[in-house]
Parts: structure tokens; sequence; C-alpha cells
């Protein structure tokens, strides 16, 4: 399979000759890079990363250090989305906004470097979920490769697997403000609260996890596997959650989900 899954995205790849990638450091965007390098050459790609306050931390050195070991150019941009109004105030259409902005200004650099098409790891996988941002990136006419070639997640760890990277297994992350819940308006406060809970939660071995926002109240989603440490953690995972400026520490016994603050969204939607 992984050789079939090469074959097909090395003809969509070649088609662009030169690809500037919106780089995240994640599982998906990691594989595009190594993928359009190998078909496309170092010189003819261009990795471009933004950090801003909604960027998982871990993510960072994953960014620098891969882009060091690949020999790719990175351009690091460092933006603040709470500056947009559309943004901080956290409707239904945040990711549309915050998708533009950003994205925005991925195209704008990698034109400055004489790259006429930006891509994303946006894949079949991802269109299960409410993801208002993938407007924003059509409208920029951003390309999608993964979903052009037909590829879901398994398919992205598959072929990761096979170009030998890191984090081929990593668990699927996402921007902090999906911790928050819609109309609860965005402050830094609340992001670096989530970012110190989740941080700590990793350090206790909870892989994958997250911490969802509910003003005094954590709500922690933690991996199916990873039930069985409840009991001999309890104590840690309270005062990690306390010391991160949560007042209250629930475990959402359905464990980790995606896109759990849009369960139900649809519905009020057409109330």
């Amino acid at each position: 399979m992984e050789l079939e899954l090469k074959s097909k995205l090395a003809k969509i790849l070649k088609k662009h000759g030169r690809l500037a990638i919106a780089f995240s450091g994640g599982v998906d965007s990691t594989l595009l890079a190594a993928a359009a390098a190998d078909v496309l050459g170092r010189k003819n790609v261009l990795l471009v990363n933004i950090e801003s306050p909604f960027g998982v931390e871990h993510d960072v050195d994953m960014v620098l250090d891969w882009a060091v070991a690949s020999g790719l150019p990175l351009r690091r941009l460092t933006m603040d989305p709470l500056t947009s109004e559309a943004i901080a105030n956290n409707s239904p259409e945040r990711c549309y906004h915050c998708k533009k902005l950003l994205m925005g200004a991925i195209c704008e650099t990698a034109a400055e470097y004489g790259f006429e098409v930006v891509a994303d790891g946006f894949n079949v996988y991802d269109i299960s979920d409410y993801r208002p941002g993938a407007r924003a990136a059509d409208e920029l006419g951003i390309v999608h490769p993964f979903l052009e070639a037909g590829m879901d997640k398994e398919h992205i760890r598959c072929l990761s697997r096979h170009y030998g990277l890191s984090n081929w297994s990593a668990p699927a992350d996402a921007c902090l403000a999906s911790r928050i819940p819609y109309e609860t308006r965005i402050t830094a406060e609340l992001l670096e609260r989530v970012r110190v809970a989740e941080a700590g939660l990793r350090k206790l071995g909870f892989s994958g996890c997250r911490v969802r926002c509910h003003g005094a109240r954590a709500d922690i989603e933690l991996q199916e596997s990873d039930f069985v440490k409840l009991p001999e953690l309890r104590q840690e995972i309270t005062r990690v959650i306390l010391a991160a400026g949560f007042e209250k520490v629930f475990i959402d016994l359905q464990g980790y989900r995606r896109g759990t603050l849009n369960e139900g969204l649809a519905e009020a939607k057409n109330r």
C-alpha cells in the first residue's frame, strides 16, 4: 500500500513544480514536506510556520528540529489572532476568520519568495468534522494534495512510517482555541491555562489528551488506553489542573473525541 500511496501523491505534487507548505510540525504537514522534498527537490520546497498563542507548545521543537534535519528552508511568522475581534469573539465561524488571517499571511510570505502555490495537510479524515477554516483555505487557493489523493489519517500514518518520520504515530492535535466553547471570548489567559494544564498531563504520561475549558471547570478527555491510569494518578491530575488556574476538575468518561465542542452545533444552527 505504501508504494501505491507514494506514487499517487507524487503525481499530484509534480503538477505544481514548486510548493510552499503550511508547516505546523504535525503528522500531516511533516509528511507533506517530506514527500514534496523527495519529489520536487529541496530547492523547490518552502516551509512556512506561524507561531501564535493558539499553537500547541510541544510542536515548536518539532518544527525547528525537523526543518534543520531535513535541510528545507523555513520561514517563521509571529502572529496573534486575538487582535481580530472576529476571532476573539469565538463564534462558530471563528476558524474561518482565523484560517483566512493566518493562511493569508502564509500566502503572502510564499509569494515574496517566489512560490505561487501553497499546500496544506487537509485530508479525507478532516471532511467528517465541522471545518469552516477549510472554506477560507479554498478561497485563498490553497491546494490539498492529500485530499486530492484520497488519503485519510491512516494512509498518512502509513506513508509517514514508510518515510521513516519520527512523528508518524503522534496523536492528532488542534489549536488551543478548540478547547474553548463557542461564544466564550478567547483570551490569552484562557489559552495559557489550557496550555499549562495539557503540558502537565503530558508529563504524567497522558498523550493526546484534551482539556476543555468551561469557565473555572476543566473537562479532561483522555485516550481510551489511559483510563487505567486514573486511580493511581488521580491526585497528581488534580494538582496539575488546579495549578494551571482551574478550580474544578472533571473527567469526561466518553474520553477523547474529535470536535467535542462542535457536538450539537448543526442542530443549534437549525433551530
